[in-house]
C-alpha cells in the first residue's frame, strides 16, 4: 500500500505540473523555452524522488507543444561490397562530393548538408536476397521534367540506365540500381504539391496501390517529347493508356 501511494503521489504531482504550465500563454520562443526548462527540471526532481523511494516510474508524458518530431532525414548509410565502385556510382548519379574518407568508409554530400551518404566496406558483406526484408528503395525528387530528362541523358552517357521507368500517376519516376543492387528512384511530381497531396489521400491511389504500381513508359520517348516542347501536363501522362502525347 505504501508503495502504491508513493507511485500515485508521483503521478498526481506530474499531472499538476503539466496542467499549470499549459495554463500559461506562450507567445514567444523565450517564454516557451522557459516553460520547457521549468517542466524538465521539475520532472527530473520528481524522477529522482521516485527513484529514491524505489518506485520505477518514468515520466514520459511531454507537453505536445514542446516535444517535436525529427525535422528531416539527414542521411542514410550503405554497406558496400566494393567501396570504390559504390563511391564512383553515387558520385556520378548525384554529382556528389566527398567530405571525408579513409580505407573503411566515405562521407558524401550533394547539397548544403554536411553529409547525405555514408558508404562503408566490410569484408563480411554478402549479397542481399532480392526478397529480403528491409528498405526496398530510396527516392529522390527532382525539380521538374527538364531536370529528370537532363539527369537521364547525363547518366546514360556514363553507361547508367534505369531498369524501370514508371508513371505513378501523381509522380513520374526512373528507377536505378547501384552496384550492390540497391534501388534508387529519381522522380518528379506530376501535379503541384497540393494536388499530389489530394491524389495520395484519395481513392485514386487504388489505381496504383498494387503491382505494378503504375504504368511503364519509354524513357527515350520522354526525352524526345520534352525536347520537342511537349508541355509538362502532357509529359505527366506518359505511359498511361490513351493519355500519351
Amino acid at each position: 500500500m505504501r508503495l502504491e501511494r508513493r507511485r500515485l503521489a508521483c503521478k498526481v504531482a506530474e499531472r499538476r505540473q503539466t496542467m499549470q504550465i499549459r495554463q500559461h500563454e506562450r507567445p514567444t520562443l523565450a517564454s516557451r523555452a522557459w516553460h520547457a526548462g521549468r517542466l524538465r527540471s521539475s520532472r527530473i526532481r520528481q524522477h529522482r524522488f521516485c527513484r529514491r523511494f524505489g518506485v520505477g516510474y518514468y515520466l514520459l508524458a511531454f507537453d505536445s507543444q514542446i516535444m517535436k518530431i525529427p525535422a528531416y532525414i539527414s542521411h542514410y548509410g550503405l554497406r558496400a561490397k566494393n567501396l570504390k565502385e559504390s563511391v564512383d556510382w553515387y558520385t556520378t548519379v548525384f554529382n556528389a562530393k566527398i567530405q571525408h574518407q579513409n580505407e573503411f568508409l566515405v562521407f558524401m554530400t550533394f547539397d548544403d548538408e554536411h553529409h547525405r551518404l555514408v558508404i562503408f566496406e566490410d569484408p563480411e558483406t554478402v549479397d542481399k536476397p532480392p526478397t529480403a526484408a528491409g528498405i526496398d528503395h530510396v527516392g529522390f525528387g527532382v525539380a521538374g521534367f527538364g531536370e529528370l530528362v537532363a539527369t537521364y541523358e547525363r547518366l546514360k552517357a556514363e553507361g547508367i540506365t534505369p531498369f524501370l521507368p514508371l508513371n505513378h500517376k501523381f509522380t513520374t519516376s526512373l528507377y536505378y540500381r547501384d552496384p550492390d543492387g540497391n534501388e534508387v528512384e529519381l522522380s518528379v511530381d506530376n501535379f503541384p504539391k497540393q494536388e499530389c497531396h489530394a491524389f495520395i489521400t484519395s481513392e485514386r491511389m487504388n489505381e496504383i496501390g498494387h503491382p505494378p504500381f503504375g504504368c511503364e513508359f519509354d524513357a527515350e520517348e520522354l526525352a524526345r517529347q520534352y525536347h520537342a516542347g511537349v508541355p509538362d501536363d502532357v509529359l505527366a501522362r506518359i505511359g498511361i493508356p490513351n493519355e500519351s502525347a
